[in-house]
């Protein structure tokens, strides 16, 4: 082979090499520079207003979407909530003769189906949800006797929403469940069935 031919050779296979990698490295910075599409998938809330069964009082959620649409959500609330009238002292009645839910916390695990997806201004929801809470129950009886006890209920209930998006992140909503105990125990003491309800005004943050 001469030194032109060798020659020949070594330059089209540097441009054949250059060519391939200014390629490679062209379809590179295109994956690289491809923009992520955020979903809003995610939903974090705050209820100012909460209300139970057992009283008043205030929650937070967070809620995950299944589906790309939006249609199946994973839903998790954590409640609290107060018997406001048992610091009414004022009242001989209440104080003396009324049994007392006092504080009850609530770990309610659902899911939530949004019939014609999540994303969009306004948005109606329904799902079911498992109830687990735990508090203290005082039994208030003649001669001012009082009997604090441990209390534990595990239901089921199904629930109802407005759901508002202001915008792709400002979220507003309605929400409003009812169901019943399967388990409620009073000091490890299984007692009747009994109902359960809830509901709130929630603001939250969608990302």
């Amino acid at each position: 082979m001469t030194f032109k031919n060798l020659f020949a050779t070594i330059f089209s296979t540097m441009l054949v090499t250059g060519a391939f990698a200014q390629a490679s490295s062209i379809e590179s910075n295109e994956e690289v520079a491809k923009p992520k599409v955020k979903t809003y998938d995610k939903l974090i809330t705050v209820a100012p207003i909460q209300f139970t069964e057992n009283g008043v009082g205030f929650s937070i959620a967070y809620e995950q979407a299944i589906d790309k649409e939006g249609i199946v959500a994973f839903n998790l609330p954590l409640v609290a909530t107060f018997d406001l009238s048992n610091n009414n002292n004022s009242n001989y009645y209440n104080n003396y003769y009324r049994d007392h839910q006092d504080a009850m916390y609530y770990f309610m695990p659902g899911l939530k189906f949004y019939p014609t997806g999540s994303h969009g201004k306004v948005k109606y929801a329904i799902g079911p949800s498992v109830v687990a809470g735990f508090g203290e129950y005082t039994d208030n009886g003649y001669y001012s006797y009082q009997h604090t006890q441990d209390k534990f209920i595990l239901g089921v209930m199904v629930n109802n929403s407005l759901n508002i998006n202001v915008n792709k992140n400002i979220y507003m909503g309605l929400e409003m469940g009812f169901g019943f105990t399967y388990l409620r125990q009073y000091d490890g003491i299984t007692q009747n069935m009994g109902g359960l309800a809830q509901g709130g005004f929630k603001m939250g943050l969608r990302f």
